[in-house]
This record gives structure tokens, sequence and C-alpha cells, in this order.
């Protein structure tokens, strides 16, 4: 089999690292962007994309994680280069034929007669975000149903919910979606200790790889459910490379079962999910609505530019100054992103106006929204983000970028405010106009609360997943 890496990123490399491990030989690697041909990785020179013209019979595999709306590389692929559809590759299918290579199933008996434990993949070294939160908060609503709920986690790292601290199967990929072939190794043994079990997967990693091949050979002890919390195409296609041993898809928008659909997935193989949120704002809460004070804003999420673009919230507040709104402004959560903002902060002064308040607990957003008017979220990819639910469910007005997984709550005009991906004038406007007719925030407070909380039912939830585990 010869094949060309479409792209020269960090998967290039991964996939290199694997190919050497492999009888697969490499005809090339081609990238779209000119700075980058010329370049050498592992000696194979990178050659410009217009390569692929020459070689159609050849299989492509695309390496780079893209969004279709800025690179419709599968489409080019076949409609510009004339290569055949059964030859293009994504990354992760390529890792499983790699892998079917490489490494060897151990055989071993399982009982299958017996309960099938479920287990909450969250085997990476990083971060608390929204995706952590989900699965902590979901495995212990499971728990408390007397599920067999376990977490496969690294037992020191930080579990939101006490009660599945007893329940932590202890273990850790340190370098996640690097697909080392030890790493993979360890994670198909620890999986075999624990099986029969059901996966939940909320990522395309080594996890869901090897409960991958174990489900080819034991699809009796092994059951997977995918969560996927992005409607970023290159997320969805990820996990689509998984799609002949997936039982069943948790889409957490719309949008994501849309994409799904579209590759080719059975519609009643998905199901969309609406986490629930509890209202601890205790029905209480007063709106700035005297002009003279400051409008109050809040930002609560990771620090990110990839897609999170938390550099636009720099863009915004420049934007609020230029018109100068009267505003203040919180920000909490924490991420590479988090040192240019406080640098920018306190070179232009504004530590009056802005503040950028660090991580906190999760107990405590809710004393957080309360207290703020307007959410603002300035991604460009997002699921179904729960901070913006959980402001919407303390009556806080969301202005935000119009991405896929967001317009599932925002109604622009009614629930919220939408502006297009990236356009902090627009956002800018929207907040000036907010503070200047304060009424318009507690009516749309008001709706916006009102709206979700119909739709963050612990119960249905409950219900959801008890039919979610019991269809096969």
């Amino acid at each position: 089999m010869h094949i060309y890496l479409y792209g020269s990123g960090n998967r290039c490399r991964i996939l290199l690292e694997l190919i050497r491990l492999s009888d697969i030989k490499i005809a090339g690697i081609v990238d779209s962007n000119p700075s980058r041909h010329g370049n050498r990785i592992y000696g194979y020179e990178v050659l410009p994309v217009d390569q692929l013209k020459k070689c159609a019979d050849e299989y492509v595999c695309v390496t780079f994680f893209g969004d279709k709306d800025y690179e419709p590389v599968w489409e080019d692929l076949t409609r510009i280069y004339k290569v055949a559809k059964n030859r293009i590759m994504s990354c992760h299918d390529l890792i499983r034929v790699l892998y079917q290579r490489i490494i060897t199933i151990p055989m071993t008996t399982t009982d299958i007669s017996i309960r099938k434990k479920v287990v909450f993949a969250k085997a990476w070294d990083f971060g608390v975000g929204g995706v952590e939160t989900w699965i902590d908060e979901t495995g212990a609503l499971l728990l408390r149903q007397s599920k067999d709920v376990y977490l496969l986690a690294k037992k020191d790292r930080y579990i939101e919910k006490q009660e599945l601290i007893d329940n932590v199967i202890d273990f850790c990929v340190d370098d996640s979606c690097d697909f080392k072939k030890n790493d993979v190794e360890r994670t198909v043994t620890k999986l075999v200790e624990n099986a029969p079990c059901v996966l939940v997967c909320s990522r395309a990693d080594e996890v869901l790889l090897s409960a991958a091949m174990l489900h080819k050979v034991y699809s009796d002890s092994f059951r997977i459910i995918a969560v996927i919390h992005g409607a970023c195409d290159g997320i969805i296609r990820d996990f689509y490379a998984y799609d002949d041993v997936i039982d069943r898809y948790i889409c957490v928008s719309t949008a994501v079962q849309r994409a799904l659909v579209a590759l080719g997935v059975e519609k009643d193989r998905t199901e969309i999910i609406t986490s629930p949120i509890a209202d601890l704002s205790h029905g209480t809460r007063a709106y700035s609505l005297d002009i003279n004070n400051p409008v109050k804003i809040g930002y609560a999420g990771r620090l990110e530019v990839f897609h999170k673009r938390s550099d636009l919230l720099i863009q915004l507040v420049k934007k609020l100054e230029f018109l100068k709104v009267n505003y203040c402004f919180e920000i909490v959560g924490d991420g590479s992103f988090s040192r240019s903002l406080k640098q920018f902060i306190e070179d232009n002064n504004l530590q009056e106006k802005v503040c950028y308040k660090g991580l906190i607990e999760r107990k405590a957003i809710y004393d957080f929204w309360i207290d703020k008017d307007i959410a603002v979220n300035v991604s460009e990819s997002e699921g179904r983000p729960i901070s913006n639910i959980e402001a919407m469910i303390c009556g806080v007005v969301p202005v935000v970028t119009a991405t896929a997984g967001i317009l599932d709550d925002v109604i622009d005009g009614d629930t919220g405010y939408t502006v297009d991906i990236g356009d902090m004038d627009s956002m800018a406007r929207v907040i000036e106009y907010l503070a200047n007719n304060r009424s318009c925030i507690k009516e749309t407070g008001e709706r916006a609360r009102e709206y979700i909380s119909k739709k963050t039912d612990v119960r249905s939830y409950e219900e959801q997943w008890s039919r979610i585990l019991e269809v096969r």
C-alpha cells in the first residue's frame, strides 16, 4: 500500500512514526501551504498539493484537523485532483489500518454473562473544561441510579464528584492522541482487565482506538458509545473513522447529528442530549437597570486561540472602549492565552473595567453568573457550550458568535443575540445597544432562562441515559 500524506503538521509526524513500524509505504507528503513546500520531514520533502494530479491512483490520507468551512479538502480531492473517494482516508482511518499491522490483540476469556460495567473514558492528562465536567456529572448521576459506573482516569487528577472517587480505574495516557505503541498496548491491557464493559468515549483517542480493536475480536464484551462534544468537521470525521464499531452516537447538538447523517450514519443510531443544569439561582437576581451603572459582562471558558478564539476577547474590549460603552467585564477560566490577556489588561490600564479571575471552582460558577447581565462567547467552533447554558439558566443574556452548536439554545433577538463568527464589531454594537436599553436585558434574560429551563430537566436526562444503555 502506497499513500500520500496531505498536511505536514503534528498529525503527519505521528503517522510517520507509526508507518515506520509497518509495511505501508509513503508515496510523498503534500501541503496546501506554500511556506511549507521544500521542508523535509523524516527525510520526505513536502510537495505542493498539485502533486496529487500526477498520482490519482494512490491513496491519500488527510492528516490535518480541519474545519470544512475553511478547508473543503474532501470534496476538492475528488473534484480537482481526481482521487477516488474510496482511496481517501482520514487520519484515524490510517491509524486503524496501521495498528492492525503493528499489534496483535491478546486472546482472552471474559465472562459475558457478567453485567457490563459502564466506563466513562477520561484518560487524558490535561485541563478541566466542559467535557470533563460533563463526564463527572453524568457519571455521578448514573451512579446514583444504581448503575455500575466507573471513570477511566488518573486517580490523583481533579474529580468533581466525590461519589465517583472510589470508582476510578487508575489509568492515564500522558501524551494523549499521540498514539504511541506502548500507550496503545497499555490501554488494550487495561480495557481487557475491565471487560465486559460499555465504554463511553468523549475523544477519538487511544481508548477509542483500543476499544475498536477489542470490539472486532470480542464484540460481545465491548460496547462503544461515542459522545461528540464538538461540531467541527475534523472532530466528527475522527469519530466517524470508528463507525463500524460504534454502537451509538450521542450528539450534543442538532448540528452534530446532521453532520453524522450527512456522512452516512443512520439517524436512529444517533441521539441528541441536553445536559441537565440545576437552577441554583433560587429565583432571585438583579439586573443593572440603572444606565449610570456599568453593564456587567461575563466570560467563562477555556482561554485558547484554537477554536475558542480567546484572542478575540481583546478585540472586543478595544471595540467597547472605542464605543465608550459603560461596562465591566469579568473573565474566568484558564489556558495558554491567559498570560497574553493579563498582559493586555495591565498594558492598557483596564484593571478597573476588565478583571481576569483565573480558574474558579465549579460550585462558584452560579455565583459568578447570577451577578452578570451579558454572557459572551467568541468561539469559532462549539459543540454545545455548557457555560452558555449555565449563564442562561441564571437569566444572563447570551451575546455569542453563531457557531452551529450554540444555535440550539440562542434564538437571535429572542433568547439572546448572535453575530457572525469573528465579527467583534457587531458583538460590541449589540452590547452597546443593551447598555443603552437596560430593560431589554431583563426581558431577554428572563426569556432565556425560561427557554433553557424546559430543556435541562434532570428526570428526562436520566430516562434518556437509561434507554441509551439498554439499546443494543
